[in-house]
């Protein structure tokens, strides 16, 4: 009883300190690579997240974040976003927004925008969104 107690607490405490580490109502800037839909095979992912965007909830495999600007890691940013299902909500230039939307699967992409984490609200308010050739396999 004492140990799951103490795992919980525990669990709570990461969380609270990812969240504190990006900031509450913080602002930051990332590029996120990754690919919508099933995950492809042979990627090995830094989080899966569920992304709202225009009105639907899409899978998004993420398989590299890079923090352009802000006091945190990508390590902070997929503890802060991992408990919550959508992980956010896309916005932003709605055609960016709509390419996000219309990726086919398989399709390697990156997004770069400004990750606003709130205490009530996740949005990733996205300036464009590109393809990506799919990354050379590691021998």
């Amino acid at each position: 009883m004492k140990r799951s107690i103490f795992a919980l607490l525990l669990v709570a405490a990461v969380a609270a300190t990812a969240f504190a580490q990006v900031g509450r109502g913080g602002l930051l800037r990332l590029r996120i690579s990754g690919y919508v839909g099933p995950r492809p095979e042979g990627v090995a992912p830094v989080a899966r997240w569920v992304v709202e965007a225009q009105g639907k909830q899409l899978d998004f495999t993420v398989d590299r974040i890079d923090v352009l600007m802000g006091n945190a890691s990508p390590g902070n940013v997929t503890q802060a976003l991992a408990p919550y299902v959508p992980a956010f909500r896309l916005g932003g230039i709605e055609a960016a927004v709509q390419a996000f939307a219309r990726t086919p699967p398989n399709q390697r992409i990156v997004m770069i925008g400004a990750l606003r984490l709130g205490a009530g609200a996740r949005t990733l308010m996205i300036d464009r969104v590109d393809p990506l050739p799919a990354p050379t396999p590691v021998e």
